[in-house]
């Protein structure tokens, strides 16, 4: 089961210290996995269209009439992709006015990314305080994640499957649940197993709570039967050396990486790992990552211009 305890990391963050093992930390009282994982198949369901368009845009051989006709028939789908289309390309001579021109415009995986913010975006919008976010930055990560798989997919020499950047938009997920259906007590027992042990916060999750938010996030994603390359790529983000060659998985991974330092946060040994391997897997060139970095960064801030 995605919820079942995994090998995770534990290398230390610069300047963490590393405490001797009778002062780990640990809970008073055991947390039941299972109904963390429960609690994460309670959030409420996403649109039939939406979980159909998801499992047709992974499957290499859809005929795209399909797609269009999917989105054409759910009304409010078709009218927020034609804004967001439109919007995305103010520059161009002609408007976007069908479905189709959409579809063909801007690409399935795109098109998906963007009915799934759709969906996601009010959800995504709260502060998690227990995290250290404020009001949005959930979001602003989530979407800057799935605009930097977009940025690898177009240096990558390796194909990336059109749905990679939806998982890159979902895969903190499991971060709402932890926080919805946690108690800050709990979640502060995480923060100081991080800190008195030298573990990453993931690490650290796995260590109090026997599952991480990556774990989470496809157990909801599992829940809202997304394709299966969607749920391996959110659930194993953080450790993406358990899918060896995994192109969705290793495009999240490195996208999360990249998200984090478009913002200026530093790189841990864990992040360089991540993209020593996303490089060799995704055949990207090292050298090319600064600049990837920081066209992230770029497209990002025109998002938030465009719709500021």
């Amino acid at each position: 089961m995605l919820w079942r305890a995994q090998p995770t990391d534990s290398a230390p963050r610069p300047g963490a210290r590393t405490a001797p093992v009778l002062s780990r930390v640990a809970p008073p009282q055991p947390v039941d996995v299972r109904v963390v994982a429960e609690s994460a198949r309670s959030l409420e369901a996403l649109p039939a269209s939406l979980v159909r368009l998801a499992g047709l845009v992974a499957d290499p051989d859809v005929d795209m009439r399909l797609i269009v006709e999917v989105v054409t028939y759910d009304e409010a789908l078709t009218a927020n992709l034609l804004r967001r289309a439109n919007s995305a390309v103010s520059a161009a001579r002609n408007p976007i006015r069908t479905v189709h021109d959409a579809v063909v415009r801007l690409g399935m995986g795109t098109v998906l990314a963007l009915a799934m913010s759709a969906s996601m975006s009010s959800r995504m919008r709260k502060a998690l305080p227990q995290y250290g976010l404020a009001e949005g930055e959930l979001w602003e990560h989530s979407v800057a994640t799935s605009l930097a798989v977009d940025v690898l997919r177009g240096r990558s020499g390796t194909t990336l499957p059109p749905e990679a950047s939806t998982a890159g938009l979902l895969h903190d997920l499991g971060k709402l649940v932890l926080c919805r259906f946690l108690g800050p007590s709990i979640l502060a027992m995480v923060r100081d197993a991080s800190t008195a042990e030298g573990l990453s916060w993931t690490a650290a999750e796995q260590r109090i709570l026997g599952i991480h938010h990556g774990q989470l996030a496809g157990v909801i994603a599992e829940q809202w039967r997304m394709p299966p390359s969607i749920v391996a790529g959110v659930s194993l983000h953080h450790t993406p050396s358990e899918a060896p060659g995994d192109p969705v998985v290793w495009a999240v991974a490195a996208a999360d990486v990249m998200a984090h330092a478009s913002v200026g946060t530093a790189p841990t040994p864990l992040d360089l790992a991540v993209r020593r391997g996303a490089c060799e897997v995704l055949g990207v060139p090292g050298d090319q990552w600064p600049t990837m970095v920081s066209e992230v960064g770029h497209r990002f801030r025109e998002l938030r211009e465009r719709y500021a």
